[in-house]
């Protein structure tokens, strides 16, 4: 059931948008436990949307952030940076916040693999902090 709430959450955000270009759709794993990912513009900003469940805790979670994506010189790799917020269910509680998101990607064939970690900041209901840190593969659309 959670996970099919995920995937009704990730595939109605960008509906909402008429300009939305996904790029991407994959997973990962880290923390949250386990999360959908899409990568693609919004209005024409580069940006990374995902919904984050977990089988064994009751929660879901949606958060997005806005990038900034440069090259590393003399590396296939490339990075990214931005801000973003998240809203989080939790045992019935809701929780939202900030985040600074940055990481690592490279693409090898139809795939993108990719490590962030993102520093959140919850402000309600009260205020703590987080660190969620992941890995995965997003599948390249149109290619």
């Amino acid at each position: 059931m959670k996970l099919l709430l995920a995937l009704a959450a990730l595939l109605t955000v960008p509906a909402l948008y008429a300009q939305t270009h996904v790029e991407s759709i994959g997973g990962q794993v880290g923390s949250p436990a386990a999360a959908i990912s899409l990568r693609g513009q919004l209005s024409g900003i580069q940006s990374i949307g995902e919904v984050g469940f977990s089988f064994e805790d009751d929660f879901v979670d949606l958060a997005g952030f806005a990038f900034t994506l440069g090259a590393i010189d003399g590396s296939p790799m490339r990075y990214y940076v931005g801000p973003g917020g998240t809203v989080r269910l939790d045992s019935g509680t809701v929780r939202a916040g900030l985040l600074a998101a940055a990481g690592l990607m490279f693409e090898t064939g139809q795939f993108e693999v990719f490590v962030q970690a993102a520093p959140v900041i919850y402000l309600v209901p009260e205020t703590n902090a987080d660190l969620r840190v992941a890995v995965g593969l997003r599948y390249l659309l149109g290619r």
